[in-house]
């Protein structure tokens, strides 16, 4: 059996684009709709994009025993200004 990773997402265009930065590995890839069982999500929650990305990671790595690659990242929306924080 060759090294899974789980990519730890539900959103088809991450799974595609984090499965494209390892293609060149020999590894399985699973995501959550591989796990057993109904696809419950994990907390998002922290103060910043590398924050929820480790809870997604720590989160995720609980249900599975593959090694667990979460991302988060903000929208900019600039006619917000200051009144947008893309992490909440």
């Amino acid at each position: 059996m060759s090294q899974q990773i789980f990519l730890a997402t539900t959103n088809p265009a991450k799974i595609h684009r984090l499965s494209s930065l390892f293609n060149q590995l020999e590894v399985d890839f699973l995501t959550p709709q591989d796990l057993p069982g109904e696809i419950e999500g994990v907390e998002e929650d922290g103060m910043s994009h590398l924050a929820v990305a480790c809870g997604k990671a720590a989160g995720w790595s609980r249900k599975t025993s593959a090694i667990t690659i979460a991302t988060d990242g903000g929208v900019l929306i600039p006619v917000l200004g200051k009144n947008w924080e893309s992490y909440r």
